[in-house]
């Protein structure tokens, strides 16, 4: 089981992929021996890989924005022509607005469905070219336990629907690249304890009580389901989602 976790000689990408979650994911594929590539709109990559390598973690990294078409084709040509083939995608990319739906404002909409539903889109659509060529390859989207069921108290309309629609935009795509060989999954976090979600600090108590374990989840434990889903483990596996989310979704 430990060889088919490994990940030895491939080319992972990881959007949004410099901070949060992101961070632990390129870790845990860095560790399993990937070359791994973050894709962020940040333009300061040269520290983002500094600080990276501080911490013992070795990453390339390409300025990418997900929403825009022409950006995540070059960006994808570029990783391409320095590195090779793609050989797994995590697209981690995504933003949140906590506003009452009569309130919503029309760029918060576009922005949320434009970095979450749409990025996550293009991505997939350019990276899964290269899998295609080389006749093998495996895609995690990042959903959330906000794409099955209202959550509460916060209120976020956008960010509930971009989800739902990246799960369903995994089962559609699954069953097209199948005959190429490539797999596409997601994995939908609980609340997790992440700098994001700190700003919501108020809102703990009641989450904690609506989650069996009575905890939130660590970035850790989002990662390990991510490098599952795109491992060898799970050859088998496409066109479904995994809930990382301490039993929430079970209530």
């Amino acid at each position: 089981m430990e060889k088919l976790l490994r990940f030895d000689g491939k080319n992972v990408v990881v959007t949004g992929g410099s901070g949060g979650i992101g961070e632990k994911i390129c870790k845990l594929f860095f560790q399993q021996g990937a070359h791994v590539i973050i894709a962020d709109i940040k333009p300061d990559g040269e520290q983002i890989v500094s600080s990276f390598k501080e911490k013992g973690i070795e990453v390339s990294y390409q300025m990418m924005d997900v929403s825009n078409s022409e950006s995540v084709r070059n960006g994808a040509l570029a990783i391409k022509e320095q590195h090779g083939n793609v050989d797994v995608l995590v697209a981690a990319a995504g933003i949140g607005l906590t506003c009452p739906a009569i309130d919503y404002p029309d760029d918060g909409w576009m922005r949320v469905m434009g970095i979450n539903l749409n990025g996550t889109f293009f991505c997939a659509r350019e990276f899964a070219k290269q899998m295609i060529e080389t006749g093998k390859g495996s895609i995690v989207c990042i959903s959330s336990i906000a794409a099955m069921k209202a959550l509460r108290p916060e209120t976020h309309v956008a960010y509930g629907t971009s989800k739902a629609a990246i799960t369903h935009m995994c089962k559609l795509l699954a069953t097209e690249w199948a005959q190429y060989n490539v797999r596409i999954n997601a994995v939908a976090p609980g609340y997790t304890g992440t700098d994001a979600l700190s700003k919501l600090v108020n809102y703990l108590p009641v989450w904690k009580e609506n989650i069996p374990m009575h905890r939130m989840m660590e970035p850790e434990e989002i990662a390990q389901g991510i490098l599952f889903l795109a491992s060898d483990a799970a050859s088998g596996v496409t066109g479904t989602q995994l809930l990382v989310d301490g039993g929430y979704s079970a209530w």
